[in-house]
């Protein structure tokens, strides 16, 4: 099996896409979470099935389309075609795929010639067996990565992948707990919701806000109220940004309570929330609220950049009106 690389300059409908860091060296040494899109018009990649097994991991597993058996082989290719490169661990999801990419020399050219020709030759194969039809394609145009840092966990990417088709499958039979609006609002403000929207009628929500001017009578007044809102079945509603306000999401979370988040970054179509926001969201105790900030605060935003404190005033002021 041999990969084609495109030549500079050669245009594919296909081509490389998308945002790039422009603090990432994309020919360097690294690790990537790439992900990449089936076209609307594709066949599905694979389906979910039940083992009978009670385990995150292998309770719900993928069968491979025919195309996605193509996606397959290319994958377990890519090591031998590229030395340079190794891909560590994947999933082929019903319409996307995950995998790990460990770029272990310095390439001659930019990751993103890679992972077009990864893209066209899966193309070629699928057309060579009749799988596609003309001008039809089995990938949306370009892909995401993203780039291991210091404060990510290669753990958590491995978790990531190795749960995501039981994350699908809750998401299929339990959908009210991980609806995905992109154009509500709340108090006038446009927002997008992931979650369980039915924590917004929830007739007791409580503001967690801890402001530099409270005294310490006031913090203690309302860490009365927070911790009854946990012991009774209330809605925190919190950026929880500062180490004081952490402390009740912490609790809210061991205690199994409801949380209403608001963070400064939205998810896109695919992407699905990880770790104790995913637990939170198929127990229907979580709703993840971004909100779409105005035009004079700065759009710094996204898992790898903290909230700012302009960011954080406007949160702030939208869930004390909740």
């Amino acid at each position: 099996m041999r990969f084609c690389l495109p030549k500079v300059g050669e245009n594919f409908i296909m081509a490389i896409g998308n945002y790039r860091a422009p603090f990432i060296d994309y020919t360097n040494k690294g690790i990537f979470m790439i992900t990449m899109g089936k076209a609307p018009s594709a066949p599905f990649f694979s389906s979910l099935y039940r083992t009978g097994l009670q385990d995150k991991y292998k309770g719900t597993t993928v069968k491979f389309s025919p195309l996605g058996r193509i996606i397959f082989d290319f994958i377990r290719s890519f090591n031998n075609i590229y030395p340079e490169m190794r891909i560590d661990q994947f999933v082929i999801m019903p319409t996307h795929i995950h995998f790990i990419l460990n770029i272990r020399k310095k390439l001659d050219r930019h990751l993103d010639f890679f992972i077009e020709d990864f893209k066209i030759s899966i193309h070629r194969e699928a057309e060579n067996r009749g799988l596609l039809e003309r001008n039809q394609y089995p990938f949306q145009f370009g892909y995401d990565d993203q780039f291991l840092i210091h404060s990510r966990s290669l753990h958590d990417m491995y978790v990531y992948i190795w749960e995501n088709p039981y994350r699908l499958w809750m998401r299929w039979n339990h959908p009210e707990f991980f609806r995905r609006i992109c154009d509500g609002n709340i108090s006038g403000c446009p927002c997008q919701f992931y979650g369980n929207l039915e924590l917004l009628k929830h007739p007791f929500k409580y503001s967690v806000v801890i402001h530099s001017a409270y005294t310490q009578d006031k913090i203690d007044d309302l860490d009365k109220k927070w911790h009854y809102a946990i012991k009774n079945g209330g809605v925190l509603v919190s950026a929880f940004v500062n180490k004081k306000e952490k402390v009740y999401r912490d609790t809210a979370i061991r205690e199994g309570s409801k949380i209403i988040l608001f963070q400064n970054y939205g998810y896109k179509e695919n992407e699905k929330p990880g770790g104790w926001k995913f637990e939170m969201c198929e127990q229907g105790n979580l709703l993840i609220v971004s909100p779409k900030f105005p035009p004079d605060i700065p759009i710094i935003g996204g898992k790898d950049h903290p909230t700012t404190k302009l960011q954080n005033r406007f949160m702030n002021s939208i869930i004390e009106r909740l």
